[in-house]
């Protein structure tokens, strides 16, 4: 099922979600540099898993080279 082309499509648009969701939450500076854990919102916490879930979904992409997707993953995550 994750190499079938309907399945790949499906990540390609998950991650491009994911990406405007990232652009939207760095746009509006949704945080702050030199804020700690404790300060933010519960509401606001949520957003700060969105380079996970893009880099999950980038090890789920089989239409590039793997060592990319590893690359692309790696950066994500960290």
């Amino acid at each position: 099922f994750a190499s079938g082309r309907y399945f790949q499509r499906k990540v390609k648009l998950g991650m491009q979600q994911f990406e405007l969701a990232t652009t939207i939450v760095n746009e509006i500076s949704m945080f702050s540099s030199n804020e700690v854990i404790d300060e933010m919102s519960t509401e606001t916490l949520q957003y700060l898993l969105l380079p996970y879930f893009l880099g999950k979904m980038s090890l789920k992409r089989n239409e590039q080279d793997r060592a990319d997707a590893l690359r692309v993953a790696d950066i994500y995550f960290k």
